[in-house]
């Protein structure tokens, strides 16, 4: 499948925010390892931009266009604690380095696996024997803090302060 770039219109068969050359020149900014074949950052880029559509619901506002295939563009999207507001038909500079530092993580391995999460605390090989612990600290779902904080400006809840005093 070609890579499409969401421009702004709100397009039905976009599949990226960024670029190959974007993404090959932020990896490389970056010291990151990163493939140069242009098929291979097109798969890593289609990847982190389904990671993306994952969190349609935590993003502020709503979709410019009901049949556009991602997230990107929104309107009623306020960044930076209510300072910035992102245009109906512009994709925020945040979101495409997000996407671009999700596919530097996708290249080295799964963005969202499958599996239980639960570590083994045992095994044997001869007649097999595997123990999984109750509550392991496998993880399911791997932690990508630098893509997360990008995204988070845009979130329903980004900023949110609240002050609780008991009376």
């Amino acid at each position: 499948m070609a890579l499409v770039i969401e421009d702004g219109t709100g397009k039905t068969d976009s599949n990226s925010f960024a670029s190959v050359a974007e993404a090959i020149s932020y990896a490389a900014d970056r010291g990151f390892d990163f493939p140069s074949v242009t098929a291979d950052v097109e798969k890593l880029l289609i990847q982190a931009g389904d990671f993306i559509l994952s969190f349609e619901e935590q993003f502020q506002g709503y979709r410019t266009n009901q049949n556009q295939r991602l997230s990107f563009p929104r309107v009623n999207v306020l960044m930076y604690k209510g300072v910035d507001y992102v245009g109906a038909d512009e994709i925020p500079n945040q979101l495409k380095e997000a996407q671009m530092r999700f596919a530097v993580s996708a290249n080295g391995g799964e963005l969202r696996p499958d599996g239980t999460g639960q570590e083994v605390i045992k095994e044997k090989v001869g007649p097999l024997e595997v123990q999984y612990a109750e509550r392991g600290s496998g993880s399911v779902t791997p932690q990508f803090s630098q893509g997360m904080d990008l995204l988070e400006p845009m979130f329903r809840h980004s900023g949110l302060q609240l002050s609780v005093s008991r009376a």
